[in-house]
């Protein structure tokens, strides 16, 4: 899928199994984009391409299990400006099967794990990947975690009990409500709550009213003085290793 890291070889090395993915300059989501916290219209923009890269590993049975910012990165694709890139299916697993009888452990990034994944890793699906994505809005949206603690067994209780505060309640300020009402769903406790799958939910983010387009000039002068950031830093390494030997 276009917006999936393409894998290019796989293989085992001295016990050690490996994957050789594409080369993709960009950042990821964990860093803030252009510097600055995202807009609203913004993140709706970025998160209807990652629900399609997740619906399409679903279709193929496959679930991601650890979807977060870390894992998803923007690029220059072609003539397109800020193209999502979903990464690192290291710990990604089949969607269970009639007669399935392996037992998954508890797997992920606290913060971003849905409910199911701790409790009932066996049963997760790719309803689970739809409580991550909601879970990585919410930190687009307001620059936080969906839980005010960094501890591991706080963040694991806080996700299992806790409803999180409305994003503009954290923001304190009016975000699009039709946006909002769709990132609450996600991130309902009750998997059968959240939109039925990950193409509903793509489908739904780009309906989503007053989601305006981005401007295309600020961007390519972003992306243009970032790849020249880049290319002078790569010189610079390269210098410096030839200065070393």
């Amino acid at each position: 899928h276009t917006n999936i890291v393409p894998i290019i070889d796989s293989g085992e090395e001295e016990g050690t199994p490996y994957l050789v993915m594409g080369y993709i300059p960009g950042g990821t989501l964990k860093e803030p984009l252009r510097g600055k916290p995202l807009t609203w219209e913004e993140a709706a923009q970025l998160l209807a391409p990652i629900a399609r890269a997740l619906a399409y590993s679903h279709k193929q049975g496959i679930v991601h299990r650890d979807i977060k910012p870390s894992n998803i990165m923007l690029c220059r694709h072609g003539g397109m400006f800020d193209y999502v890139k979903v990464l690192d299916f290291g710990i990604a697993d089949e969607i269970g099967r009639p007669g399935d009888d392996r037992q998954r452990k508890a797997s992920g990034t606290p913060s971003f794990m849905s409910p199911e994944a701790v409790l009932t890793p066996d049963e997760t699906d790719a309803r689970g990947d739809i409580y991550s994505l909601g879970c990585v809005a919410y930190f687009l949206l307001t620059g936080k975690l969906l839980f005010d603690t960094t501890d591991r067994q706080e963040t694991i209780s806080a996700q299992l009990n806790q409803t999180p505060m409305k994003p503009s309640a954290r923001l304190q300020h009016r975000i699009s409500p039709d946006l909002e009402k769709l990132i609450m769903r996600c991130l309902d406790k009750d998997p059968a709550a959240r939109p039925k799958s990950a193409q509903a939910l793509a489908v739904a983010l780009e309906k989503c009213r007053g989601i305006g387009q981005w401007e295309e000039d600020a961007m390519q002068e972003w992306w243009d003085a970032h790849e020249k950031q880049q290319r002078t830093m790569q010189l610079r390494r390269r210098a410096s290793g030839e200065a070393t030997h």
